[in-house]
């Protein structure tokens, strides 16, 4: 552990500065969820503007968690909400730290093949998505060339080729 020098609290969230400088974020509330789901040969993605990186970022539905919400529930919810399309059912493939350099945020991670039409996007103030479907070839191909190069997205894709679920559908 390593001593630190200063600690602010903004909005629930912790600001650390060590003894060398080093600034990071922990978080009361660190868990947050995001949905791999498969729609035939496609997956379903979101494209929003980021604004630490000053860019459009391809990457999967998902967000925070609520207090005293379940984790299912959850990323059903902020599927729902960020791609107006309902998720039946989610298979957990794992969890992650996004950015464990910077902060204590956990991504817990689903997969899914149980899409069905919704009632449409539920968006907070703040967002703008766009909703894509892209086969999962070429999302494989985009994140080889760096150009899909989310850390949650590019986990997931991972985790679901390490347990088969990106295999060609079947005929």
């Amino acid at each position: 552990m390593v001593e630190h020098q200063s600690v602010r609290e903004v909005s629930g969230m912790k600001i650390i500065t060590n003894k060398y400088d080093k600034t990071y974020f922990s978080k009361k509330d660190n868990q947050s969820v995001v949905l791999l789901a498969r729609d035939g040969d496609s997956l379903v993605l979101i494209r929003q503007y980021r604004e630490p990186v000053n860019d459009f970022v391809v990457q999967l539905p998902g967000g925070g968690v609520n207090p005293e919400e379940d984790l299912d529930a959850a990323v059903k919810r902020e599927f729902a909400e960020e791609t107006g399309l309902n998720c039946e059912k989610a298979v957990y493939v794992g969890n992650m730290y996004a950015a464990s350099w910077i902060t204590n945020e956990v991504t817990h991670v689903y997969y899914s093949e149980s899409i069905s039409s919704g009632t449409g996007q539920k968006l907070e103030a703040h967002e703008k998505i766009d909703v894509l479907k892209v086969p999962i070839e070429e999302c494989i191909e985009k994140i080889k060339q760096n150009i899909y190069n989310d850390t949650e997205l590019c986990f997931a894709v991972l985790q679901a080729s390490l347990r088969g679920f990106l295999s060609p559908a079947e005929q």
